[in-house]
């Protein structure tokens, strides 16, 4: 049962099989590898106690045909257990690349559009312009998302290089240019903030102080009701009426 369970993890197409056929056969694995060791820690059990009682040469010519089989099945079980923890990890490059590949695409998309923004187009260049003309607006949208896709890109990274350690050699091989187009979108990030540097870096400055501005605002407009809320408890009176405390703290 276990042999068949995990015969696709033996198999010559096991990096082109889905991931959904190899998680099917590695649960099926996982159950029929249980009851397999079960059933090999009893008849080991049985097999001890035999051994105690066996008397003559004949007995124990039969014991030592008798272990022999054990052995051989205890190594099949550890074959077993090695192709399905190989297959486990191929179910989980499988799925980091495909996760991490979309992840990578949408940067990639979205470095070409912001590329084409800040950087002259072939006319404009043949005619001399060497900086394109991008509004603050634009410029402070690309460097929210500059700063996102750094990280999102750093984070792919380390993901697909854990799972490429240890990878079978066609999925590692996919795995390395996922990384490779990962470093290639981190540098051309580091290249367009160079080529915004100083519009972007006035920009977010201002965006900066408008935040600013607006946390000072809120502060002061809640001094405002702390203020009014304090105004009856200075009339000098020593007791203000219970609904008139209530509704001012309320407020």
């Amino acid at each position: 049962v276990l042999t068949k369970a995990a015969e696709v993890f033996s198999s010559d197409s096991l990096e082109s099989t889905s991931s959904e056929t190899l998680r099917e056969a590695l649960e099926k694995t996982i159950a029929a590898e249980k009851e397999a060791s079960a059933a090999m820690l009893e008849v080991r059990k049985c097999f001890a106690s035999k051994q105690k009682e066996a008397k003559g040469p004949d007995a124990v010519q039969a014991l030592g045909k008798v272990q022999g089989r054990i052995n051989a099945c205890q190594q099949e079980l550890m074959k077993q257990k090695k192709a399905a923890a190989s297959g486990d990890k191929l179910i989980k490059g499988k799925e980091i690349l495909t996760e991490e590949d979309a992840k990578i695409k949408k940067i990639e998309d979205e470095l070409e559009v912001a590329e084409k923004k800040v950087k002259p187009g072939e006319e404009e260049a043949a005619l001399g312009i060497e900086e394109a003309k991008v509004s603050d607006e634009e410029v402070e949208a690309m460097a929210i998302a500059f700063v996102e896709g750094q990280k999102t890109l750093r984070d792919s990274t380390r993901a697909i290089e854990a799972n490429a350690a240890s990878a079978p050699p066609s999925l590692k091989a996919l795995l390395q240019k996922l990384s490779e187009r990962s470093k290639a979108a981190l540098a051309k990030i580091t290249d367009l903030m160079a080529v915004t540097k100083d519009q972007r870096e006035r920009v977010m400055s201002e965006a900066s102080v408008r935040e600013a501005k607006g946390k000072v605002d809120e502060i002061d407009k809640c001094l405002e009701k702390v203020n009014d809320a304090e105004l009856p408890f200075l009339k000098g009176i020593e007791v203000l009426a219970l609904k008139e405390a209530h509704d001012t703290i309320a407020e």
